[in-house]
């Protein structure tokens, strides 16, 4: 004998079926995005004296997702909704002042047909916090200790610190500075051993190309007196008697 036909739940199909003989069994399944609720398959069997299907039509539900997470500072698209299911997608926002971090938008999904889960993490709302930025041959004017969202900093450029000179060095203000702006003059001391040159100023000036002007020989090496001889023996100078320079003593043969 032969059963009626069995029937397609709302959102599925018959995804296996022989015929609608007695002994015959029917399969169900759901379209993406749905699970099926009841029995899978149905068979052709006998019920009171005749032939008809066993059970009922499976249903076919939207797969549910639990409500979008919420964060701080921000908030999502699906605050208005009750239910979510497969498919919905939320879009986050975060209030003025702080900065979107990630993907703005998520979306409910499933991994094994049944249960609904979030695409992803949502994103986060946090106040930025940059870093202090850093330029060569410049500086930050008026420099912070920290910058956040929507913050400017502005540079000017200048000097890199003055290379070391061997016979000066920097005066205090200028020796633990790192960057030097344009028409900055800086001036130095005379190393001990060294006296200054007149008329010829102890410093050097940084120009508009971001190098310094050429740092003359404004300090000289000091003379030491005549090293004098000595009793059977005699002074060698080897080769004059500024700061730095060696005599060697040699004594009268015997």
């Amino acid at each position: 004998k032969q059963c009626n036909h069995p029937g397609e739940p709302v959102n599925g199909k018959i995804i296996s079926l022989t015929d609608l003989l007695f002994g015959s069994t029917v399969f169900y399944g759901c379209e993406e995005g749905h699970r099926l609720i009841g029995q899978p398959s149905r068979r052709c069997e006998i019920s009171d004296g005749r032939v008809a299907w066993s059970g009922n039509i499976p249903t076919c539900q939207r797969i549910p997702c639990k409500p979008p997470p919420d964060i701080p500072n921000g908030k999502h698209t699906g605050r208005l909704l009750h239910e979510f299911h497969f498919g919905t997608s939320v879009t986050y926002t975060c209030n003025p002042g702080y900065p979107l971090h990630g993907e703005p938008s998520i979306y409910c999904t499933t991994h094994d047909g049944k249960n609904g889960v979030w695409s992803g993490p949502p994103p986060q709302c946090g106040e930025a916090r940059c870093p202090v930025p850093q330029v060569q041959n410049g500086r930050i004017v008026s420099p912070r200790t920290a910058y956040t969202h929507k913050d400017t900093a502005a540079f000017e450029s200048g000097c890199n610190a003055p290379t070391r000179l061997a016979f000066a060095e920097l005066k205090e203000p200028y020796s633990n500075q790192a960057i030097f702006t344009v028409g900055r003059t800086v001036e130095y001391v005379c190393r001990p051993g060294y006296a200054q040159r007149l008329g010829m100023p102890p410093a050097i000036t940084c120009l508009r190309n971001q190098t310094w002007s050429a740092a003359l020989e404004f300090c000289t090496r000091k003379q030491c007196a005549i090293p004098g001889d000595l009793e059977n023996g005699r002074a060698v100078v080897l080769t004059d008697l500024l700061f730095g320079s060696k005599v060697n003593y040699t004594c009268d043969k015997g």
